[in-house]
């Protein structure tokens, strides 16, 4: 599993790094979300965008799938709940800040 890096975009008053590091320290549950499913069926790989909006103390108050190419309902809705549960910085000027952020997918099989 891999993190979409440069085509992760934010827009509003928190800096990418920022976001990133959050991400990153709750990465353990996105690839608990894709492990999960491996099981299930072991051929499943692709990229999930996730968008989210973080408020401005934080909470996340939306999270939804943007785009895939997976196409595995019960690995998308997971990850989009998994994000609803994450706290970010407040972000600078106290407005929401609206993240989409790709993540990456393949079997090591």
């Amino acid at each position: 599993m891999s993190l979409g890096g440069d085509e992760a975009e934010a827009l509003g008053g928190l800096d990418k790094s920022l976001i990133a590091a959050v991400v990153q320290s709750n990465i353990g549950q996105i690839k608990h979300c894709y492990e999960r499913q491996l099981i299930v069926d072991p051929n499943i790989f692709g990229k999930v965008v996730a968008s989210w909006t973080i408020e401005k103390d934080g909470s996340v108050s939306t999270s939804s799938v943007k785009k895939t190419t997976m196409n595995n309902k019960p690995v998308e809705n997971c990850i989009a709940a998994k994000i609803k549960g994450w706290t970010f910085p407040k972000p600078k000027g106290g407005g929401q800040v609206l993240v989409s952020y790709p993540f990456l997918f393949k079997s090591l099989n």
